[in-house]
C-alpha cells in the first residue's frame, strides 16, 4: 500500500518517528504531515529516534524494522558533519516527491530539518516548527530550530513558509496550501480534471480571479506567503534579509512577537528600523503585524510601499500611535477591505476626532472592520463607524464601554456578522432592527436580555444562523432553548437559504 500512497498525515502525534524514513518508503508522496500531541519535552526531537531498515524487497511500511538508536550512536551523529544522515552511499543523492511538507514539532534545524529538507527539492510549502502556544513549546529556542536562508538553499522552489507561528487561521491556512499543492500536481497536463468542482468557491478557476491563484503559484518562483514570529535569537536580523530578496513576488506577510526560552516577550535584540527601505512591494496584499515594538515611522513608511494591501492587521504595542498611521491607511492603501487594529497602550489611541474623521472619510471602501482593546469608542465614534454603511462584518472586542447608545447599528444594513465584546450599552433596544444579520456574537454585555434576543429571532424577515452569547445580562436557558429552535426552523426555511 505504501507504493501508492501520495498524502500521508499524523495529526495530533505523541510519537517522535523517524521522519526520513517513513517517506523514502512511500517513493510516491507529495504530501507528508506531522502535528504533535500535547507536550513532549523538545529536546526528544533534537535527535532521530530510531535507526530504520527497510526490507530489500520492498519499500513498504509494512516491513519497516526499527531499532532503538543508542546513546553512544546518537553522540556519533552529533559528531558528524551531517550527523542524522542514514541514507547509504549508494542513495546520497535521492531525491523525494514532496511538495507539501508539515512538521510541527520543534526539531533541531541542522540534525532533523536539513536531513529532510536536502532531499525535497521540489518543495512549495513548508510548514515547520508551528506549536500551540497554550503548550510549552513555545519556550524553546526558536535559533536551534528556525534557518530561513537554510530552507531556501536546501529547497529553492520554496513559495509558502510557515514557521515559529501560533497563529489561530493556521489550520485553514495550511488546508489552504495543501490543496495548492495537490492542484500543482493534478494539474490538467497530467489529468483531464482537477480536484475541486469548477462550483467550488475554493475551485482552481474561481482562484485564478482572487488573490493567490494557482496560476501565481506555478508560473515563477520566488516567496508568495511568509507566517512567522520572532523570538529570542531569530528575528529581524533573520526575517527582513528574505523579505528584500523576495519583495517582488510577496503576496501575504504575518509578522508576530515570539516567545523566549524564558517564557516573557521577546523582541528586544530585533532592529525593524530596515522594514521602511523594503520598496515597491507590488504584489503585497496582505499584512498583519502583531505585537512587534516598531517605530511609528518606520510603519508608516512600510504601508506606503504597499499600494495594493487589501487586508491590513496592526495590533500595536507603540507608546504613541500617531494620527498619520490613520491618514496613511486612509490616502495609501485605496485597495483596502479588511482592517484589523487593537492597541495594547492607552497613551497609544488616537483622539476622537481623528477617528471621527477617519470613518467618515472612508469612502466605501472598507467591507470588514475589527477595532480591539482600549475601550476608546465613544457615542460620537460610533456614530462615525454608523456612517460606513458598506460594512459587512463589525467587531469591537473591548473597545465600546465608554458608549452609552447603540443607535449608529441600525444604519449598518449591509452588515452580515456583528461582534460585541464588554458592551455596557442597551442593546434590546436595537437588536430587533437587526434582522438582516446572519452572524452575532455577544460577549460580556451586560444591558442584553432574553426578551431582546427573542424579538431579534421573532421579527419577520430575521436571517440570522448563527448565535453566540456567553457572559451576558439576564439570559434565561429556557428562552435560549425557544431561541434556538427558532433558528433552525429559520435556517431550515427556503427564504432563509
Amino acid at each position: 500500500m505504501s507504493s501508492q500512497l501520495e498524502e500521508l498525515t499524523f495529526d495530533a502525534h505523541n510519537y517522535n518517528m523517524a521522519f526520513l524514513q517513513v517517506m523514502k518508503a512511500c517513493p510516491r508522496l507529495t504530501h507528508f504531515s506531522y502535528s504533535v500531541y500535547d507536550y513532549v519535552p523538545p529536546e526528544v526531537y533534537d535527535t532521530e529516534p530510531v535507526v530504520v531498515e527497510l526490507s530489500s524487497s520492498t519499500s513498504s511500511l509494512a516491513t519497516v524494522k526499527t531499532t532503538t538508536t543508542t546513546e553512544a550512536a546518537v553522540e556519533k551523529m552529533e559528531e558528524d558533519e551531517n550527523p542524522l544522515d542514514y541514507s547509504s552511499k549508494d542513495d546520497d543523492d535521492e531525491s523525494l516527491n514532496i511538495t507539501y511538507l508539515c512538521l510541527n514539532a520543534v526539531l533541531h534545524k541542522d540534525k532533523r530539518a536539513a536531513p529532510i529538507l536536502r532531499r525535497c527539492p521540489k518543495l512549495r510549502y513548508l510548514a515547520i516548527s508551528n506549536i500551540d502556544i497554550d503548550s510549552d513549546f513555545h519556550m524553546w529556542p526558536s535559533k536551534d530550530s528556525i534557518d530561513l536562508d537554510m530552507f531556501f538553499r536546501l529547497c529553492p522552489l520554496l513559495q509558502c513558509i510557515e514557521c515559529n507561528s501560533w497563529d489561530g487561521n493556521q489550520q485553514q491556512q495550511q488546508q489552504r496550501w495543501r490543496q495548492y499543492a495537490r492542484d500543482i500536481h493534478y494539474s490538467p497536463r497530467n489529468h483531464q480534471h482537477l480536484l475541486l468542482d469548477n462550483g467550488s468557491s475554493n475551485s482552481p478557476s474561481r482562484r485564478s480571479k482572487d488573490k493567490g491563484s494557482i496560476n501565481d503559484f506555478t508560473e515563477e518562483g520566488g516567496l508568495r506567503e511568509l507566517i512567522t514570529s520572532g523570538a529570542e535569537g531569530y528575528g529581524a536580523d533573520q526575517i527582513i534579509p528574505i523579505l528584500k530578496r523576495n519583495k517582488s513576488t510577496l503576496q501575504i506577510l504575518d509578522l508576530g512577537e515570539g516567545i523566549s526560552a524564558r517564557g516573557d516577550s521577546w523582541d528586544a535584540s530585533s532592529d525593524w528600523s530596515q522594514l521602511e527601505h523594503i520598496t515597491h512591494l507590488q504584489r503585497l496584499h496582505t499584512f498583519s503585524y502583531k505585537y512587534l515594538s516598531l517605530n511609528d515611522r518606520v510603519l508608516c513608511g512600510f504601508l506606503r510601499q504597499c499600494p495594493v494591501l487589501t487586508d491590513l492587521t496592526l495590533w500595536c504595542k507603540m507608546t504613541i500611535i500617531p494620527d498619520e498611521l490613520l491618514l496613511v491607511i486612509n490616502n495609501k492603501l485605496p485597495l483596502l477591505t479588511r482592517l484589523d487594529l487593537g492597541f495594547t497602550s492607552t497613551l497609544a489611541v488616537p483622539s476622537e476626532t481623528t477617528w471621527r474623521w477617519f470613518f467618515t472619510n472612508n469612502n466605501g471602501r472598507l467591507k470588514r472592520l475589527c477595532l480591539r482593546w482600549n475601550n476608546f469608542i465613544s457615542d460620537a465614534v460610533l456614530d462615525a463607524i454608523g456612517t460606513m454603511r458598506q460594512l459587512e462584518e463589525l467587531h469591537l472586542r473591548h473597545t465600546a464601554k465608554r458608549a452609552t447608545r447603540m443607535d449608529a447599528l441600525r444604519r449598518l444594513n449591509h452588515l452580515d456578522r456583528l461582534e460585541l465584546w464588554t458592551v455596557d450599552a442597551p442593546l434590546d433596544p436595537v437588536l430587533s432592527d437587526l434582522y438582516w444579520l446572519k452572524e452575532l456574537y455577544l460577549v460580556g454585555c451586560k444591558e442584553v436580555s432574553s426578551h431582546g434576543l427573542r424579538a431579534l429571532v421573532d421579527t419577520p424577515g430575521c436571517k440570522l444562523k448563527k448565535l453566540r452569547v456567553q457572559s451576558c445580562g439576564s439570559i434565561r436557558p429556557h428562552m435560549m432553548d425557544y431561541i434556538d429552535s427558532k433558528l433552525a426552523s429559520l435556517s431550515s426555511s427556503p427564504s432563509h437559504q
